[in-house]
């Protein structure tokens, strides 16, 4: 670089033509420049020429540039290109139009809780690709923060960075590395950091989007360092009442002072922020308020009086904790000794229906069946399995699931060489034998065919249990995708799972996908992804199966809830996790803001299942939802519809 940088006849390396000076800061420059080769305008940070004999700047400049030259996200200033230009090493990063965040605090002020947390959710989002790539950033704040035009968030300046795997302190000297007002306590102190560190940092970021203003000031950084190693923050909630107890708890939570206090992952942080928008007056978060700064000798000498009324509290405290403790051990040697009035779940095995209802309504449970199985030990008819099982401790007015026994049943095994897996499975279906385990081993046969079973053709085997067979070719080989269609979605999942298809997803079919002049049969397959017939390897394919359900029989749970969607044309998901494995049950498109999420969702069986909602492709939360109105007779959808000519 010449001694007059702002020349714009300069060009670096004969690509970087430069046209302004943007910014400048405690060791480098910041310049606008022309990409002459990608035709495109790039930021160009370049080392003052003061600190380039420093090998310690040097060092730490060097740092900056393989940091963000790792990290490739969407909320991260990209870096093109680390170099030198006459003696003075630079980084090539994207342009960003726009401001920084603390220019738009000044200019705007405080801002509303939604637009506050819809920006640093996107700072958590580059937090957590960073973290996750192994690097702490050490100096988050609003001055690295940039906000584009369009309102895209980007998180910059990696220039103190560190690999988490480094045991780097934040105490350079006398100086404390990273902007005072933002600093965890733990960088204050020169301790060792980590991601609680920048996520500290987050909250107090935070704290000023919603209050205007840090929440520490001082004369000097030293007595802000003070602060945030000795202070609390005064509760936000009480700074502004336009900050829900939810948010307040999660600010609470993202600056306590003990870092074992605070949240581990950004991932964490952000759920909670989703959270405290979609139920802005629960408490949910769970706080330390035992988190107290440390206290110096000195100051602890100095207050006599508080230990005097300190003592006045432990003292009953300590005398509850202890008649506590003898209540819990008297309630736990009459719980092992039988004599505990907490209700136990009964013996059900073996008993019959009616039996086992009797037995748990005495009890005040419920029953319901979740299916039959085959079972040696327990006659047809009679339970043969429970959940949970017997003695559990278990609320009254909660259910018990049980299975049914069909009995046992040897019946002679099929012979199966020479068919393929699909063929097989068909076969099997009827017999209600699955295979469990499939090898592949080169050989002269058909490739993709049957060259060996466990259990040979003739021989007996138990109705309802499991086999291994070898096929010929490997595990690599393409072969034609399954026909599905119309099949039952239970022995649809078998035979995907017996080809070793296990990245799958089912999707309720909406109606308008019916078409009107068909009968659909409940629980079939009526649109599969790959086609039939499509060359696919088991390993690195994606399958997706459409499924009818009849909703006048269909067991049901409703959804009311409300959201925080971030952006326009935001995609909504949610997904049940059954059995079957991931079901969609709802897609749609949300605008901005706080919306209602309400539907109905289908599935074949009662029970309870774990439903997640997803907000753009991310998890927002989960919650277990309960379905009814399936009959305990049809409870279990029958796996015999599995020819072709089930729907007409």
């Amino acid at each position: 670089m010449t001694d007059n940088p702002n020349n714009p006849n300069i060009t670096i390396n004969d690509r970087y033509r430069i046209e302004s000076e943007i910014g400048s800061g405690g060791m480098a420059e910041v310049f606008k420049a022309y990409d002459l080769i990608e035709k495109r305008y790039v930021a160009i940070k370049v080392v003052k020429k003061e600190y380039c004999v420093n090998p310690q700047y040097m060092r730490r400049f060097e740092r900056e540039a393989r940091t963000v030259l790792n990290l490739k996200h969407k909320n991260i200033v990209e870096a093109y290109e680390y170099g030198t230009y006459m003696d003075r090493g630079f980084i090539v990063l994207e342009y960003v139009e726009g401001c920084t965040l603390k220019e738009y605090i000044l200019k705007n002020g405080a801002l509303d809780p939604k637009s506050a947390v819809k920006l640093i959710i996107r700072v958590l989002d580059a937090l957590e690709y960073a973290h996750n790539q192994g690097y702490i950033h050490r100096d988050v704040k609003p001055q690295n923060v940039l906000l584009t035009t369009d309102k895209t968030v980007k998180l910059t300046d990696f220039g103190i960075a560190k690999e988490t795997n480094a045991q780097t302190r934040t105490y350079d000297g006398n100086n404390v590395i990273g902007s005072v007002h933002y600093i965890s306590p733990e960088q204050a102190k020169g301790e060792n950091v980590g991601k609680e560190s920048d996520l500290y940092s987050v909250g107090i970021m935070l704290y000023e989007l919603l209050v205007g203003k840090p929440p520490f000031e001082g004369e000097n950084s030293v007595q802000i360092a003070l602060k945030q190693i000795k202070e609390n923050i005064k509760l936000p909630e009480e700074v502004s009442s336009r900050i829900p107890p939810a948010l307040n708890d999660v600010l609470m939570k993202a600056t306590a002072k003990s870092r074992e206090n605070r949240y581990h992952s950004a991932a964490d942080m952000k759920n909670d922020l989703i959270r405290s928008m979609s139920h802005p007056r629960k408490h949910f978060v769970m706080l330390d308020y035992d988190d107290e700064p440390e206290e110096s000798s000195e100051e602890q000498e100095n207050k006599p009086h508080r230990k005097s009324k300190l003592w006045h509290v432990v003292l009953p405290v300590t005398l509850m904790l202890i008649l506590v403790g003898v209540i819990f051990i008297v309630w736990y040697v009459n719980m092992i000794s039988g004599t505990s009035k907490i209700p136990r779940v009964p013996e059900l095995l073996g008993k019959d229906l009616e039996l086992a209802e009797q037995y748990a309504h005495n009890r005040d449970y419920f029953i319901v069946v979740k299916g039959e199985m085959f079972s040696e030990e327990y006659p047809a008819g009679t339970v043969c399995k429970q959940i949970p099982e017997s003695g559990t401790a278990k609320e009254t007015g909660s259910t018990i699931e049980v299975y049914l026994s069909t009995g046992s049943e040897m019946i002679t095994m099929i012979d199966l060489t020479g068919k393929t897996l699909e063929e097989a499975a068909l076969l099997l279906s009827k017999t209600d034998i699955s295979i469990d385990s499939v090898a592949y081993s080169q050989c002269d046969a058909e490739p993709g065919t049957i060259i060996w079973q466990s259990v040979p053709a003739n021989g007996d085997v138990l109705r309802g249990d499991s086999i291994d067979v070898q096929v010929c070719g490997n595990a690599d080989t393409p072969f034609a995708m399954p026909n599905l269609m119309v099949k039952n979605v239970f022995y649809a999942v078998n035979l995907l799972k017996t080809y070793g298809i296990n990245d799958y997803s089912i999707r309720i079919a909406d109606e308008s996908e019916l078409e009107a002049d068909k009968t659909y049969v409940n629980g079939t397959v009526i649109f599969q992804t790959p086609s039939v017939g499509i060359p696919v390897v088991p390993s690195s394919v994606y399958a997706e199966l459409v499924m009818y359900i009849d909703k006048e029989t269909a067991a049901t749970a409703d959804f009311t809830s409300e959201i925080m969607v971030p952006a326009d044309n935001s995609t909504v998901a949610v997904a049940m996790f059954t059995e079957l494995g991931k079901i969609v049950i709802y897609e749609g498109v949300m605008d901005e803001g706080m919306q209602n999420l309400q539907f109905t969702a289908y599935y074949l069986k009662n029970g309870q299942y774990a439903c997640v909602v997803y907000i753009n492709d991310e998890e927002a939360f989960r919650v277990d939802k309960n379905f009814f109105g399936v009959s305990a007779e049809n409870d279990q959808p029958s796996q015999d519809d599995v020819s072709d000519d089930t729907q007409k």
